[in-house]
């Protein structure tokens, strides 16, 4: 009896080793797949990082080709209008030195009552009277746009009065009207 003690001793003591070690080596398979698996999440994360800091780069690529086109645009842009408001300058004073002619001369006529011209021909005096003087202040409108449009002129609200307006298109355009009757 003295003697199966010590090997029951050992053998108890042996399958508490192997179940220790049994239960080790298990842990150690289950924290080997965990860390496998962590291995393999980062090495997805890291490869949609890449693939996101790609994306990035070309969409950086692209707005800044887009701000450079822009801002080339924005420059062709502000040329033309130079160009534009130059051009209707320079037209308005070209045809308001004409214009300020005939105006004027439309003025001697109808102040000197046009002796020897009918009532048809006087209407038609003050037709291009009134025509002229339409065009001169389209002109000198066009002249405001342009000082608007330069930031050398500011702009003042007022009243308008449609109905001078109003008479003024109708007298202008009567005659075209009578002809189409």
């Amino acid at each position: 009896v003295t003697c199966i003690a010590p090997w029951g001793f050992f053998l108890s003591a042996w399958l508490d080793i192997a179940i220790g070690v049994t239960l080790l080596v298990t842990a150690q398979r289950r924290e080997k797949q965990k860390a496998q698996r962590l291995a393999g999440s980062l090495l997805s994360e890291n490869e949609l990082r890449r693939e996101t800091e790609g994306r990035l780069r070309e969409a950086n690529e692209t707005l800044s080709e887009f701000a450079a086109r822009l801002e080339i645009e924005k420059d062709q842009a502000k040329a033309a209008s130079r160009a534009k408001s130059e051009f209707l300058a320079n037209m308005s004073h070209e045809f308001r030195t004409p214009l300020n002619a005939i105006i004027g001369f439309a003025e001697i006529l109808v102040a000197t009552k046009s002796k020897g011209l009918d009532r048809e021909a006087n209407d038609y005096l003050s037709h291009i009277l009134v025509s002229g003087r339409h065009l001169n202040n389209l002109i000198s409108s066009i002249l405001d746009l342009c000082r608007v449009e330069a930031g050398r002129w500011p702009i003042e609200p007022r009243m308008i009065d449609f109905s001078a307006i109003l008479k003024e298109s109708v007298g202008m355009l009567a005659p075209e009207i009578e002809r189409k009757r």
